[in-house]
């Protein structure tokens, strides 16, 4: 992991110092807040290019805030009231090289230390208070956990007809070292899988509908360990509406055998006020009818979601910089849970969230 961190972070310097002939740096700040939660993000990005010789790239990083009140149920007797704070890094790092006139290959790698999410964050500590001191209990031991992955993919763009058409193939791998979950049964306390492997292949085309229209659709499958293979889909149309109106609309879907399936949906507007300044509102939806889950006694599996956000940002244009400003707020409800998940109601409770966003991009 350590290994992965330095050759990005290489990346990033050599092309920050060196004499590329474009660069642009984009940074940003995203603050989402509920009731027991509050998450941060920091981010950054350098692309560069060298078209004399058919090289670019980009190379991000993103600092993960998680700041939360853990609150056990109540007739949870090995639990306790805690607040919890986590940071996670993540790295990544995209390489494009133009092959021929129309054809462009694509490779891409990076990793992270640290949890993603706060769910895994609310479960790992579940799990810490439940059986870390439970000396004597047969079968597999506590671990704390580390979690941390790193992933890389090759991809191949084709410009199929000049300007208008391109399809894009990509196949990717990674590896997780998660934190993993327990359950007790009649042997002693069972440990879930720590490390999963995981594979994806993704088809996409992109074409230039008419002068004021730009359509993509992406199929791709993926599979994780011990899990079938997830096949989701999704298109996006963005359509311009007179000259100083464009309509941006997303819609897709995704199924997992046994039963797992999900479906989404998004529409954006934007309308340039002048030649500097624009607005934009954008509403989101999402609905899925749960996890899978295949445990014993209790399962962490979450129950179906449907997931609602709507909101406004202003957006400043100037010769090399761009500033973007967005402020939402977003629900999400979640189904009459199993009747196994008694201990996990608060982990998915129904809750109601606020959302800052705040961007800059500067060109050199």
């Amino acid at each position: 992991m350590k290994q992965v961190f330095f050759k990005i972070g290489a990346v990033l310097v050599f092309s920050a110092v060196t004499g590329l002939a474009e660069k642009r740096w984009d940074v940003g700040a995203e603050w989402v807040r509920a009731s027991d939660l509050d998450l941060t993000q920091l981010s950054a990005s350098h692309r560069w290019e060298l078209p004399e010789k058919g090289w670019s790239g980009d190379v991000s990083v993103a600092i993960n805030g998680f700041a939360m009140d853990y609150e056990p149920v109540a007739f949870d007797f090995l639990g306790k009231s805690r607040a919890l704070d986590e940071v996670s890094v993540a790295l990544q790092s995209v390489t494009r090289w133009r092959w021929r006139e129309n054809v462009e290959w694509i490779i891409s790698g990076g990793g992270y230390e640290g949890y993603t999410n706060f769910r895994s964050i609310w479960l790992a500590e579940y799990y810490r208070q439940q059986f870390a001191d439970r000396a004597g209990i047969p079968g597999d031991r506590y671990v704390n956990p580390d979690p941390q992955g790193v992933g890389d993919g090759l991809g191949l763009r084709w410009e199929y007809a000049r300007a208008a058409g391109f399809l894009e193939f990509t196949v990717a791998a990674r590896r997780d070292e998660v934190a993993p979950g327990y359950e007790i049964d009649f042997a002693g306390l069972r440990r879930s899988r720590e490390k999963l492997n995981g594979t994806s292949f993704v088809v996409a085309s992109e074409n230039i509908v008419s002068e004021r229209m730009r359509s993509r659709v992406e199929v791709s499958a993926t599979r994780v360990s011990e899990r079938d293979w997830r096949v989701s889909g999704q298109a996006s149309l963005n359509a311009a509406i007179g000259e100083d109106h464009v309509l941006r609309l997303l819609a897709g879907g995704a199924t997992e055998n046994p039963q797992f399936e999900a479906w989404f949906g998004g529409l954006t507007w934007d309308w340039s006020l002048n030649d500097r300044w624009a607005i934009f509102a954008e509403g989101r939806y999402y609905e899925d009818n749960g996890e899978i889950e295949n445990s014993l006694l209790f399962t962490a599996a979450a129950p179906g979601l449907e997931s609602t956000q709507a909101s406004l940002g202003l957006r400043w244009t100037g010769e090399r910089s761009v500033w973007r400003l967005k402020i939402g707020r977003s629900r999400g409800d979640y189904e009459s849970p199993d009747p196994r998940l008694d201990f996990f109601q608060n982990l998915y409770a129904d809750r109601h969230w606020t959302l800052v966003q705040l961007s800059y991009s500067h060109t050199f």
